[in-house]
């Protein structure tokens, strides 16, 4: 306590003071080694928590993936139920957004053909960039507007021939066993398709093994190996959405991955 002594006259008045300490009035910095400590405090949360985060931001991918493909079926189904049961293959021809005779038969390209069922549009221009659901967020290139690659394999009557054109879902056998759709994978060889002029839009379809994801060689490649996990999303023929798993190749893997389709007898 400190004394104030205040004189009027004779009469002599006192007040006593309170006073902080110095303790408490003096800002005390952090030492060097305070500093040193908290920063290697902050450095191992952010080792604990990025690995966590990185891998809940693929998951949410996986899941986006997913309900992406589910979309385009629902948007196949409405394009088979208006052509009568046929739905888009391999083939197709730029800017044509309803199918068109291809000799005997019909075809269009399927992100083309879809386009009027789904809730988004391109722009005006007929760039896809803006069209969310043909875009995995997983893919590397966030230029490429088509993320999914399409299954073009030959009936069991000609097994060698790349479809190019509409096939009917009434022919193809074990529709929830067979992939329609699925990741395409990308790196060098992969073209990147931004509009409806895709010039190489002939790469973003499956007709043969080498193709496959399980393929041992990735220039050949063309279905995602390691998109998601161990392995990739795929829309399957009955419209349903999951993951492929993709495992050391072998006999009973290549018939499980296969893309085939199958006539009915």
């Amino acid at each position: 306590m400190r004394r104030a002594v205040y004189r009027s006259g004779s009469v002599k008045y006192i007040w006593e003071i309170p006073v902080l300490k110095d303790s408490i009035m003096t800002k005390k910095a952090f030492t060097l080694i305070e500093l040193l400590v908290v920063i290697a405090i902050i450095a191992l949360l952010m080792g604990i928590l990025m690995p966590a985060l990185r891998a809940a931001r693929k998951q949410a991918w996986g899941v986006t993936c997913q309900s992406n493909l589910r979309q385009i079926g629902m948007a196949a189904e409405c394009f088979a139920t208006d052509n009568d049961r046929k739905v888009p293959r391999g083939g197709g021809f730029p800017d044509s957004t309803s199918p068109e005779k291809l000799g005997s038969h019909l075809t269009v390209r399927w992100y083309l053909g879809f386009m009027e069922y789904l809730a988004e549009t391109a722009q005006a221009d007929g760039d896809f960039r803006n069209v969310k659901m043909y875009r995995c967020a997983a893919f590397p290139d966030k230029e490429q507007a088509i993320g999914y690659v399409i299954n073009s394999w030959g009936t069991a009557k000609n097994p060698d021939e790349d479809v190019m054109y509409m096939t009917s879902l009434d022919t193809v056998r074990d529709r929830a066993g067979r992939v329609y759709m699925g990741d395409s994978e990308d790196g060098d060889g992969r073209a990147i398709i931004t509009n409806s002029n895709g010039q190489n839009f002939g790469n973003y379809d499956v007709f043969r093994e080498s193709q496959l994801a399980d393929a041992m060689s990735r220039s050949g490649r063309r279905v995602a190996q390691n998109r998601h996990k161990i392995g990739y999303n795929a829309l399957f023929w009955d419209w349903h959405a999951g993951h492929v798993l993709v495992i050391e190749r072998n006999d009973q893997n290549i018939e499980r991955y296969r893309w085939k389709v199958y006539e009915r007898r």
